[in-house]
Order: structure tokens, then sequence, then C-alpha cells
């Protein structure tokens, strides 16, 4: 394993148990069930993140959709896309030029609903705009956290729900303009997703200018996270990137920490797998070479998910950012008094 031990890796249990209803874990379940081609399995989670988190309705249907035309169906999938466009649905082309659906635009009524869905998709991405949200402002926060989602369904009611087992942190969530369905966004364009993020820390370092800060990701938003950490290193003290996903090999485009400041601190949280270990790995190396202390936190069982006992984990992974961290990095080093600030958690040891 590369770099420091992270706390809670003593604490010796294998696999985590997973919230099995909670919707960033059924995501994680329906993306392994399709990537193994268990479609009946992911059409079935698929329902189930319908009724757990409603607002991503739309994207459920198209996950459906595409699990009946690759069973060799593809006129049930019409119908079932058919059916969630009345009802309101709409999806980027991204999403329906998905190999699974190739069958379904062939055939007859099939190009009328693109053209529908076209026309109601459009006046919608044209007025999306990044959304920043303030899931908790407690009044003397010890610390404050820039909460971002990765590429995929993460309903904001999710994110607030998590973070209130760490009722001692400020959290402002950030949500991307560039959306692929009701509801769900994605991070895109490089420098355009760094600006929205920096945005989002300059009214989080202004609206709580006492607290240390950190950048929270999950997926394509924590190696977005560790990229603003890096350029921000002024106003931020590290980030936690939680499964990142992350090229095996660079180019890694960011610049150097700046050496006038305090290197940023970054923990990755992932589960060690030969899958995602490898980006993990490359990234860490390039990024300690440019000043950025980074440390590993294998999680067994973790996957494309939050940890399952988010308040005590995040709490740990939180205290080993942001230790030690004054309030802003241009001000005077001070400590945090971070010990047994944010709720459920151990000790932290780095």
């Amino acid at each position: 394993m590369n770099g420091s031990s992270a706390p809670g890796t003593s604490r010796g249990h294998g696999p985590a148990h997973r919230p099995s209803g909670r919707p960033d874990v059924l995501v994680c379940r329906i993306r392994s069930a399709t990537t193994a081609g268990r479609t009946g399995a992911a059409a079935r989670l698929a329902a189930r993140l319908a009724e757990a988190a409603p607002e991503v309705q739309g994207w459920c249907d198209y996950v459906a959709a595409g699990c009946r035309s690759l069973e060799g169906d593809p006129q049930a999938a019409l119908a079932m896309l058919d059916r969630s466009e009345q009802d309101g649905g709409w999806w980027a082309d991204a999403l329906l030029d998905d190999a699974s659906l190739r069958p379904v635009w062939e055939l007859p009524g099939a190009p009328e609903l693109r053209e529908r869905v076209a026309r109601r998709y459009a006046p919608v991405a044209a007025a999306a705009r990044p959304r920043r949200v303030w899931l908790q402002r407690p009044e003397r926060p010890q610390a404050a956290v820039v909460a971002l989602h990765g590429n995929g369904p993460l309903p904001i009611g999710l994110l607030a729900r998590l973070w209130r087992e760490l009722p001692g942190v400020a959290v402002l969530a950030v949500r991307s303009g560039a959306l692929i369905a009701p509801d769900v966004a994605v991070w895109r364009g490089g420098e355009e997703a760094v600006r929205t993020v920096s945005e989002g820390v300059d009214e989080a370092r202004g609206a709580v200018p006492q607290a240390p800060l950190a950048v929270v990701g999950l997926g394509a938003g924590a190696g977005l996270a560790s990229r603003v950490a890096v350029r921000r290193s002024g106003a931020v003290a590290g980030a936690v990137a939680v499964a990142p996903v992350l090229p095996a090999q660079g180019p890694y485009p960011d610049a150097e920490a700046d050496a006038s400041r305090p290197a940023p601190r970054v923990l990755v949280l992932g589960d060690g797998e030969d899958g995602s270990q490898a980006g993990i790995d490359g990234y860490a190396d390039w990024a300690r070479g440019r000043g950025v202390d980074v440390r590993m936190w294998h999680r067994p069982g973790l996957g494309h998910a939050f940890p399952a006992e988010f308040g005590p984990d995040m709490g740990e992974a939180l205290r080993l950012v942001l230790e030690g961290a004054p309030a802003s990095a241009d001000r005077a080093a001070g400590g945090t008094g971070l010990q047994g600030a944010f709720g459920p958690g151990t000790e932290a040891s780095g």
C-alpha cells in the first residue's frame, strides 16, 4: 500500500456491511450488475433506486430500458422510454447513444420519440447552471466542506442525510450544470468544472471563515476535489477523494502545489481492488512529486459509494486531512481543536 496508513485500517474489519437501500450504494450495485451482464439484477436495482430516490426516476427508466434491449426485447425498451418521456423524462444524447439502445432506434416510432426528447432536453440544457446548496451550517462549525457528486445519480437529499451524521461540519454541496437526465449531473469541461467548484470554495470560505476547509468528492468528483485542493491551496486545507476514477498513467492536468503555502493534504479512500488501484497509485506518485501530501485509506468493499459507516469514517478522514490546518492556509498556522468535534469517530493517526 502506497503512503501512510490512514485511521481505520487498524480496526481489523473485512468488507464493510453495505447499507443496501442507500441510493449511492444502489447506483454502485447497478453499475456492477450491468458490467457483469446481469441485466435482470440491474433492472430490479433500478426499480429500488426509483423508490428510494423518486427524483431520479428518469435515469432509472433509462437503465431498465437498456436492460430490456440487451435481453433482446427492444420493443419493450422503446415502450418503457416512451412512457417515461410522457411522464416528463428526458435524456442527453450521450445516454441515448449507448450501445445497449441501438436496436431500439431502428424501430418504427423511435425517431419520433428521440425528437420529442430532444425538444424537451434542449431548453433544460441551455438553462442549466451549477447549483450550490447549503446542507447544514452549524452556529460554530469546527470544519467546512464543499461536497461534490460523481458522474451519476447522487440526490442532494442523500448528501444531506449523510452529513447530518457530522453535525459539527458546515457543508456546501456543489452540483454541476451539465445535466444528462432529470436531477442527474456529470462533471465535464475540465477547467469549467474547476471554476465551478472554486466558486463553491469562495462561498464556503466567505461564509465560514473561522473553520478549516476541505473538498470532498465521490468518483469523478473525487478527482476534481483533489485538483481544486492543489489549485486552491491558499484557501483549502485538502481533499477527501472517495473512490476516485483516475487513469493508470497521467498526464494529470494540474499545476504544482504553491510552495509558499502549506502543502495540501489529499486522503484517497478506495477499496484497494486492482481495477482502480493502478490509477490511484499513479496519481499518488505524480502528486507527491509536486508537493502534495497524499495518503491512502483502503476500505475493503467500498466500491463506488461513500463508506457504509459514513459518520465515523468521514469524521476520521476529515480529521486526518484537517488536523493542524489553520482556518485558511493564508493565515498563521494554528491548531483546529478538531478532537471530537465532528461527532462519531475515533482518534486519527496518520
